[in-house]
């Protein structure tokens, strides 16, 4: 009788563990956040950085769910140069969070509205978004405008609009009925171990 209480709770402890490793959730949701640069627009210079920040709070309960996957693009566009004679092969960089600023293009077209994507999910040396996101729920931007070879002429782009977007999904929590089950199974377990030694 007493063996097969302990192979009982043995049982119940290995579908406890299988059901904490597990949990499981709903379908991903998605958030989708836009920042507009206005009707024309806004433009900038080589003078000084853009900055925009990024907040998913609206959309997502940072304290319930998890940021899974995201993707940022940046609509720019160009108009005619500042300067005289600057050609117009501009260089504009991007930041993340404050992070290291990297390469985001090189010649605007004049165009209005081309998209510029990237995805967020592997961030390499833009560092770790996804934690971010999942932290504060924002997520702040820096472009900044340069010259070809750092030519003191000025050089500009217009920043049409930023759009964040991705999936979150329920954060998993053990509900209360499967932490008793896995005490249990742990117990069970236990005198089980206890068991075999005293058998021995």
């Amino acid at each position: 009788m007493r063996n097969t209480f302990l192979r009982l709770a043995a049982t119940a402890g290995i579908m406890a563990m299988a059901s904490f490793a597990t949990p499981s959730h709903a379908a991903p949701m998605t958030f989708n956040d836009v920042i507009s640069g206005g009707g024309s627009g806004t433009v900038i210079t080589s003078a000084a950085p853009f900055v925009f920040t990024h907040d998913i709070n609206q959309e997502v309960d940072i304290l319930n769910y998890s940021v899974t996957d995201a993707s940022l693009s940046i609509a720019l566009g160009d108009r005619a140069n500042l300067t005289p004679g600057t050609p117009g092969a501009e260089v504009v960089e991007i930041s993340i969070d404050l992070g290291a600023f990297f390469e985001l293009v090189t010649n605007v077209p004049n165009a209005p509205n081309v998209a510029y994507n990237f995805f967020l999910d592997s961030v390499g040396i833009m560092g770790d978004v996804l934690l971010s996101l999942n932290t504060d729920g924002l997520l702040t931007v820096t472009l900044r405008v340069k010259a070809p070879g750092n030519s003191p002429q000025t050089a500009d782009v217009i920043f049409q609009s930023s759009t964040l977007s991705g999936f979150y999904d329920l954060t998993a929590v053990p509900e209360p009925a499967t932490l008793a089950l896995f005490g249990a199974g742990l117990l069970g377990l236990g005198l089980t171990r206890r068991a075999r030694r005293k058998e021995a």
